[in-house]
Protein backbone atom coordinates (compact mmCIF):
# COMPACT_ATOMS: atom_id res chain seq x y z
CA UNK A 1 0.00 0.00 0.00
CA UNK A 2 1.55 3.30 -1.12
CA UNK A 3 0.14 6.69 -0.17
CA UNK A 4 1.06 10.23 0.79
CA UNK A 5 -0.02 11.73 4.11
CA UNK A 6 -1.45 15.07 5.10
CA UNK A 7 -2.63 14.64 8.67
CA UNK A 8 -1.94 10.91 8.38
CA UNK A 9 -5.48 9.66 8.97
CA UNK A 10 -5.84 7.76 5.70
CA UNK A 11 -2.36 6.28 6.02
CA UNK A 12 -2.85 5.21 9.65
CA UNK A 13 -6.36 3.81 9.26
CA UNK A 14 -5.78 1.97 6.00
CA UNK A 15 -2.37 0.60 7.01
CA UNK A 16 -3.67 -0.63 10.36
CA UNK A 17 -6.65 -2.33 8.78
CA UNK A 18 -4.64 -3.95 5.97
CA UNK A 19 -1.95 -5.28 8.29
CA UNK A 20 -4.52 -6.51 10.82
CA UNK A 21 -6.83 -8.19 8.30
CA UNK A 22 -4.31 -9.52 5.77
CA UNK A 23 -1.28 -9.97 7.99
CA UNK A 24 1.71 -7.95 9.10
CA UNK A 25 4.10 -10.05 7.00
CA UNK A 26 1.91 -9.98 3.85
CA UNK A 27 1.43 -6.20 3.54
CA UNK A 28 4.09 -3.58 2.96
CA UNK A 29 3.17 0.05 3.67
CA UNK A 30 5.13 2.80 1.94
CA UNK A 31 4.80 6.53 2.64
CA UNK A 32 5.00 8.79 -0.43
CA UNK A 33 6.39 12.17 0.61
CA UNK A 34 6.64 15.49 -1.28
CA UNK A 35 9.51 18.03 -1.22
CA UNK A 36 9.89 19.86 2.08
CA UNK A 37 8.11 17.29 4.19
CA UNK A 38 9.98 15.72 7.09
CA UNK A 39 7.75 12.64 7.36
CA UNK A 40 9.90 10.39 5.14
CA UNK A 41 12.97 11.26 7.18
CA UNK A 42 11.03 10.32 10.34
CA UNK A 43 10.26 6.88 8.86
CA UNK A 44 13.82 6.34 7.57
CA UNK A 45 15.83 7.65 10.53
CA UNK A 46 13.43 8.05 13.44
CA UNK A 47 14.11 11.80 13.50
CA UNK A 48 11.63 14.43 12.34
CA UNK A 49 14.08 16.80 10.70
CA UNK A 50 14.57 18.34 7.31
CA UNK A 51 17.94 19.71 6.16
CA UNK A 52 16.51 23.20 5.76
CA UNK A 53 15.44 23.14 9.43
CA UNK A 54 19.01 23.05 10.74
CA UNK A 55 20.33 25.88 12.92
CA UNK A 56 20.96 29.10 11.04
CA UNK A 57 19.11 28.01 7.90
CA UNK A 58 15.47 28.18 8.99
CA UNK A 59 13.33 30.58 6.98
CA UNK A 60 9.63 31.41 7.32
CA UNK A 61 8.54 29.67 4.08
CA UNK A 62 11.41 27.28 3.26
CA UNK A 63 9.69 25.13 0.65
CA UNK A 64 7.98 26.00 -2.54
CA UNK A 65 6.33 22.90 -3.96
CA UNK A 66 3.61 22.28 -6.51
CA UNK A 67 2.05 19.49 -4.45
CA UNK A 68 -0.65 20.66 -2.09
CA UNK A 69 -2.28 19.19 1.00
CA UNK A 70 0.30 16.49 1.68
CA UNK A 71 3.55 16.32 3.62
CA UNK A 72 4.32 18.03 6.91
CA UNK A 73 7.23 19.25 8.98
CA UNK A 74 5.54 18.12 12.19
CA UNK A 75 3.93 14.98 13.59
CA UNK A 76 0.17 14.85 13.94
CA UNK A 77 -1.64 12.48 16.27
CA UNK A 78 -3.08 10.58 13.29
CA UNK A 79 0.33 10.11 11.67
CA UNK A 80 1.80 8.95 14.98
CA UNK A 81 -0.88 6.25 15.18
CA UNK A 82 0.23 4.97 11.77
CA UNK A 83 3.98 4.93 12.45
CA UNK A 84 4.12 1.29 13.64
CA UNK A 85 2.56 0.15 10.37
CA UNK A 86 4.82 2.02 7.90
CA UNK A 87 7.66 -0.07 6.48
CA UNK A 88 9.36 2.36 4.08
CA UNK A 89 9.19 5.92 2.80
CA UNK A 90 10.11 7.49 -0.53
CA UNK A 91 10.45 11.17 -1.37
CA UNK A 92 9.08 12.23 -4.74
CA UNK A 93 10.26 15.43 -6.44
CA UNK A 94 7.95 18.00 -7.98
CA UNK A 95 9.37 17.11 -11.39
CA UNK A 96 8.54 13.42 -10.92
CA UNK A 97 4.99 14.22 -9.75
CA UNK A 98 4.32 16.64 -12.62
CA UNK A 99 5.77 14.31 -15.23
CA UNK A 100 3.76 11.38 -13.85
CA UNK A 101 0.53 13.40 -14.09
CA UNK A 102 1.21 14.21 -17.74
CA UNK A 103 2.09 10.57 -18.47
CA UNK A 104 -1.09 9.31 -16.77
CA UNK A 105 -3.19 11.69 -18.85
CA UNK A 106 -1.45 10.85 -22.14
CA UNK A 107 -1.25 7.06 -21.66
CA UNK A 108 -4.23 6.20 -19.44
CA UNK A 109 -6.59 9.15 -19.82
CA UNK A 110 -6.42 9.87 -16.08
CA UNK A 111 -6.60 13.58 -15.19
CA UNK A 112 -5.22 13.49 -11.65
CA UNK A 113 -4.12 16.05 -9.10
CA UNK A 114 -0.78 16.40 -7.37
CA UNK A 115 -1.45 13.89 -4.57
CA UNK A 116 -2.60 11.07 -6.85
CA UNK A 117 0.28 11.74 -9.22
CA UNK A 118 2.78 11.71 -6.36
CA UNK A 119 1.34 8.39 -5.14
CA UNK A 120 1.84 6.75 -8.54
CA UNK A 121 5.37 8.16 -8.91
CA UNK A 122 6.13 6.78 -5.44
CA UNK A 123 5.09 3.31 -6.60
CA UNK A 124 7.66 3.46 -9.40
CA UNK A 125 10.33 4.76 -7.02
CA UNK A 126 9.54 2.04 -4.45
CA UNK A 127 9.78 -0.58 -7.21
CA UNK A 128 13.15 0.78 -8.35
CA UNK A 129 14.40 0.60 -4.75
CA UNK A 130 13.26 -3.00 -4.38
CA UNK A 131 10.48 -2.31 -1.86
CA UNK A 132 8.00 -3.67 -4.39
CA UNK A 133 8.84 -6.90 -6.21
CA UNK A 134 7.75 -7.89 -9.74
CA UNK A 135 4.34 -9.56 -9.64
CA UNK A 136 3.29 -8.04 -6.32
CA UNK A 137 -0.14 -6.42 -6.10
CA UNK A 138 0.07 -2.69 -5.35
CA UNK A 139 -2.68 -0.49 -3.96
CA UNK A 140 -2.75 3.30 -3.82
CA UNK A 141 -5.35 6.02 -3.62
CA UNK A 142 -6.14 8.23 -6.59
CA UNK A 143 -7.36 10.86 -4.18
CA UNK A 144 -7.67 14.01 -6.27
CA UNK A 145 -8.75 15.13 -9.70
CA UNK A 146 -6.79 17.53 -11.86
CA UNK A 147 -9.84 19.81 -11.89
CA UNK A 148 -8.93 21.15 -8.46
CA UNK A 149 -5.37 21.85 -9.58
CA UNK A 150 -5.89 23.92 -12.73
CA UNK A 151 -4.37 27.13 -11.36
CA UNK A 152 -1.08 25.58 -10.23
CA UNK A 153 -0.27 21.91 -10.86
CA UNK A 154 -1.86 21.90 -14.33
CA UNK A 155 -0.87 25.48 -15.23
CA UNK A 156 2.29 25.42 -17.38
CA UNK A 157 2.87 29.16 -16.89
CA UNK A 158 2.84 28.68 -13.12
CA UNK A 159 5.10 25.61 -13.37
CA UNK A 160 7.62 27.56 -15.47
CA UNK A 161 8.57 29.47 -12.31
CA UNK A 162 9.94 26.24 -10.78
CA UNK A 163 13.33 24.78 -11.71
CA UNK A 164 13.14 21.48 -13.59
CA UNK A 165 9.45 21.68 -14.44
CA UNK A 166 9.85 22.79 -18.04
CA UNK A 167 9.75 19.38 -19.73
CA UNK A 168 11.37 19.11 -23.16
CA UNK A 169 9.70 17.31 -26.09
CA UNK A 170 12.29 14.52 -25.86
CA UNK A 171 11.62 14.05 -22.14
CA UNK A 172 7.87 13.83 -22.77
CA UNK A 173 8.46 10.49 -24.52
CA UNK A 174 10.16 8.90 -21.51
CA UNK A 175 8.43 6.22 -19.46
CA UNK A 176 8.06 6.42 -15.67
CA UNK A 177 10.91 3.93 -15.29
CA UNK A 178 13.07 6.50 -17.07
CA UNK A 179 11.97 9.74 -15.41
CA UNK A 180 11.39 8.55 -11.82
CA UNK A 181 14.74 8.31 -10.03
CA UNK A 182 15.54 5.56 -7.53
CA UNK A 183 17.08 7.97 -5.03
Amino acid sequence: FVTAAGTGGTLAGTAARLKTEIGEDRVTVILADPPGSALARRIETGVLFNEKDREGYRVKHPFDTVTEGIGLGRLTHNFTLGLPFVDHAVSVSDEEAVRMSRWLLAKDGLFVGSSASLNVAAIVKAYKRGYIKPGQRVVTIMCDSGMRHLSKFWNNNYLASFDGLDISEEEKNQTPLEFVKAE
